[in-house]
């Protein structure tokens, strides 16, 4: 193992001691306690980088169904979270043309959950969401934002995909925008392992 003196570029002004380092394929490299402060960070024998990674902040919010998520219930799976907005047209296309087949295809080992954040027009309801789901056929599980979520994952536009680990930690940047069904595909392989 070598260390290298090297910046360690963290979103959203969050504190390098918050995070935790992992190796992409092993735990080789870490962040010791007394590097936090001077952004050391090791390498393994062939000079990766370990991969940032941080705890999801939890939350509970309703579901469209009634039933109350805890975001910190689906330690164990590998989670899809989904940040949109039901009268977002770029939301709309990524749920149909996205969403929909990858749930087909990977929602056996694979949790989704659509946070809906209400960006454009009137706030919208349990019954906005339903309408939604029923529209475009989706069967997981959806959520109405309280406006608390967002700000907690730097949610500044719909759609935002976060892909979570089993440990409910963020496996990298999230995919702001309409991501295509080969790039989000790659990012639950990679997650499930």
């Amino acid at each position: 193992i070598r260390t290298v003196q090297m910046p360690v570029n963290l979103p959203g002004g969050i504190p390098a001691g918050a995070y935790d380092l992992v190796a992409e394929l092993r735990p080789v490299g870490t962040l010791n306690e007394s590097d936090s402060t001077n952004n050391t960070v090791r390498l393994d024998q062939q000079g990766r980088q370990p991969q940032l990674r941080t705890q999801a902040p939890d939350f509970v919010l309703r579901s469209s169904d009634g039933e109350l998520v805890r975001l910190s219930d689906l330690r164990g799976q590998v989670v899809l979270l989904d940040f949109m907005d039901t009268d977002c047209p770029h939301c709309q296309n990524e749920t149909e043309n996205v969403l929909v087949p990858l749930h087909a295809a990977y929602g056996d080992r694979v949790t989704f959950l659509s946070v809906d954040v209400g960006f454009i027009g009137p706030l919208d309801t349990m019954g906005d969401i339903r309408d939604f789901k029923k529209q475009y056929g989706t069967t997981w599980t959806y959520v109405l934002d309280d406006e608390s979520v967002a700000p907690q994952f730097n949610i500044t536009g719909t759609p935002t995909t976060y892909i979570l680990s089993a440990d409910v930690a963020i496996r990298g940047a999230p995919f702001r925008g309409v991501s295509s069904y080969e790039t989000l595909k790659a990012a639950l392989l990679a997650a499930l392992g």
